[in-house]
């Protein structure tokens, strides 16, 4: 038997550590202090993202946006630090059988909800149960669709049976999709799944304004308090702490500064290089970390004008990504050289498409488009967003492409683009700018949705790509528990997408972040969430 020791690292899940000891930051109002185990009853610390989330049911999130309050209110069987390491949560660890197809789980006793149910044995199977069954079409649920059943042994112990191999599935199991919900909330269906969210995590949500604003209470009764889990004092004994956090969405990056220079907000989401310095001259702190995420410029390849592969080549040659990087970026990102960022394991890098206007040119003649063609791209309406863009389109001008771009807010991205469920050829959109970080950290993610199975709803090819060769190689890298078989199979399926172009790969970006004095221990987990374990409020 192959045994996943549980790992003592839950001593970092010191979250509500991330305190001020009073102070109004500008957010809702939360009532005078009173007894509170010494935590200012009107504390908070507000959070600026980019995006509103589009979903509060973990198993139907669609980006990083939606990832981040799930961190709070959800916890997971287990999870992945900032380092790729396994952090047990819901679950102390787990046997598996040495084909890699059965995972015993060991649940951590005496904790509940925050409706008051039970967490065991029958909570874990019900979700289990909801992820493995893939006629929902939840949009994070592809990942769990080789779950072939879950038993249940006893009170604090579940078997989870795979159909068949899957190398990466207790990485599956560590992202916030896999956060465990409660079985009561579960059973009152989508609509509640998506206003009420219950879980067992440090926070609940004690208030949502759409677009406005979220508002996330301690609770006092998480698990994570013990001192014989965390390794510490308990946050409800501590001096200083926070009572509630308030995250709320502005899509423009130059309010998010303007909110943290002021003092109207503690930490802000997604830094571009030409605010970095404005913000640290004023005294705030900076963070930049390269993770799983990287740009795509996707093409759909189910289009007519995409399915000539010259098509692709041509665009991928039109545009001078180390330009991009520069103007942008100012050169802090990595150029794409494969589909794969170098953090992810068994990264392949391939020969860089060169930045050639002529060559691109002859290409798009050759194909039939030498007078030029008119494309429809939609992309977020984030600032950064919106400015890579406008650069991509000065660039493909140069070879005759028009590029009618649609800024979009992130919500209804996920709806029309993560979710869609027409007929590909039909979208409203011929290409799609975004970013995509693999949760996972594992190549059956981040280049494995571009498999044929992977299509919206049930994944994550937004490309709408299909090759039996590239599915054939992906395959055998997620059917094999063998590092040299997978290393193999995901060279082999890396040198495949890359020549065919279904997305130009464009750059393994930096999660980039601002804060004020007060926040230590910021971290970014590899997907870009803000991972707040080791986090805390200073004076």
């Amino acid at each position: 038997m192959k045994k996943f020791l549980a790992l003592l690292t839950v001593c970092a899940l010191i979250l509500g550590s991330l305190a001020g000891c009073g102070g109004d930051s500008g957010t809702p109002d939360q009532g005078g202090a009173g007894d509170t185990g010494g935590v200012a009853a009107n504390s908070d610390i507000t959070i600026l993202d980019y995006a509103e989330m589009s979903s509060l049911y973990p198993l139907d999130m669609g980006t990083v946006s939606d990832a981040q309050p799930m961190f709070w209110i959800y916890d997971p069987l287990l999870r992945l630090d900032p380092n790729q390491e396994y952090v047990w949560m819901l679950a102390t660890g787990c046997d598996t059988n040495d084909e890699g197809t059965e995972y015993t789980f060991h649940l951590r006793e005496g904790i509940s909800f925050s409706d008051g149910t039970p967490w065991n044995a029958e909570a874990a199977k019900a979700n289990l149960d909801i992820m493995a069954d893939q006629s929902h079409g939840y949009k994070s649920q592809f990942m769990y669709a080789n779950i072939d059943r879950t038993e249940i042994v006893d009170e604090y112990t579940v078997k989870v049976y795979l159909k068949e191999v899957y190398a990466p599935f207790l990485n599956a199991l560590a992202i916030e999709p896999a956060g465990m919900v409660s079985p009561k909330l579960l059973e009152a269906g989508d609509e509640a799944l998506n206003t009420t969210p219950i879980g067992t995590g440090q926070y609940t949500m004690k208030e949502r304004r759409v677009g406005e604003y979220c508002l996330y209470e301690l609770n006092r009764d998480w698990w994570g308090y013990d001192a014989d889990i965390c390794g510490g004092t308990p946050l409800v004994d501590a001096d200083c702490g926070f009572n509630t956090i308030t995250l709320r969405p502005v899509s423009e990056e130059a309010t998010r500064v303007a909110m943290l220079m002021s003092g109207e907000a503690n930490i802000i989401n997604s830094l571009t290089h030409t605010n970095k310095a404005t913000v640290e001259a004023a005294g705030k702190e900076t963070l930049q970390k390269v993770g799983t995420s990287m740009a795509y410029f996707y093409l759909n390849c189910q289009k007519d004008v995409f399915k000539d592969v010259r098509v692709r080549q041509a665009i991928s040659m039109a545009i001078d990504i180390d330009a991009l990087n520069d103007v942008v970026y100012g050169g802090e990102y990595e150029k794409a050289s494969s589909f794969l960022t170098g953090s992810i394991n068994f990264y392949q890098p391939q020969t860089p498409y060169e930045y050639n206007i002529e060559k691109a040119k002859q290409l798009l003649t050759d194909a039939g488009y030498g007078d030029g063609l008119t494309l429809v791209c939609w992309e977020e309406n984030d600032t950064t967003d919106i400015q890579r863009g406008e650069f991509i389109q000065q660039q493909l001008e140069k070879v005759g492409i028009t590029l009618k771009i649609y800024p979009q807010e992130g919500g209804f991205l996920t709806d029309n683009v993560n979710a869609y469920s027409g007929d590909p050829k039909d979208t409203a959109f011929d290409c799609y700018i975004r970013g995509y970080g693999a949760d996972t950290a594992d190549p059956d993610e981040a280049v494995g949705r571009f498999a044929s199975k992977a299509l919206p709803p049930m994944g994550g090819n937004y490309s709408f790509y299909k090759n039996p060769e590239f599915d054939k190689a992906i395959e055998a890298g997620a059917r094999s528990i063998d590092s040299d078989v997978r290393a193999e199979a995901y060279a082999t399926a890396q040198k495949i997408i890359w020549d065919d172009v279904p997305a130009v790969a464009l750059l393994s970006t930096c999660y980039s972040a601002a804060y004020d004095s007060h926040i230590d221990g910021l971290q970014f987990g590899p997907a870009g969430c803000f991972n707040l374990m080791k986090a805390k409020y200073v004076e």
